[in-house]
C-alpha cells in the first residue's frame, strides 16, 4: 500500500498504518520523527520540504531501504546526516535519491 498525504496538522504519531510500503509526507511541517504515523513495514519514505531539523527519536522501521530529507534544515545543520541514518537503518540503500556510496560502506564497517 502507498500513501501520500498533505496535512495541516504536524503529529501522525496516534497513527498506525501496518501495510503501507511507501508513504509520502512530503511538503507538510513536520519537525520531528516522533510526530511520524507508526509503519512496522515501511521501505520507502519521502519527507522532503518538512522542518526536520535533528535526527533524534528515529524510529524502528527495520525493513527501510529508501528515505528522503532534501529540503529539511537537517540536511544542512547535519553534514554527516547520511551516516547516521546509513547506520540506523541497517536496510537503508538510498538517501535523497542516492545510493551508499563505497566510502559510506567503509565507514559503517569501521563504526
Amino acid at each position: 500500500a502507498v500513501v501520500s498525504t498533505q496535512s495541516t496538522g504536524t503529529d501522525l504519531s496516534g497513527l498506525t498504518f501496518p501495510c503501507v510500503k511507501e508513504l509520502n509526507l512530503s511538503l507538510n511541517i513536520f519537525t520531528s520523527f516522533k510526530d511520524l504515523p507508526k509503519c512496522p513495514r515501511i521501505r520507502v519514505l519521502n519527507l522532503t520540504g518538512n522542518k526536520i531539523s535533528e535526527l533524534n527519536n528515529l524510529p524502528k522501521f527495520s525493513d527501510l531501504t529508501e528515505i528522503r530529507l532534501k529540503n529539511n534544515p537537517v540536511v544542512w545543520i547535519l553534514p554527516n546526516y547520511r551516516q547516521i541514518l546509513f547506520s540506523k537503518f541497517p536496510t537503508l540503500l538510498i538517501v535523497d535519491g542516492l545510493s551508499r556510496t563505497e566510502t559510506e560502506k567503509l565507514q559503517l564497517q569501521n563504526d
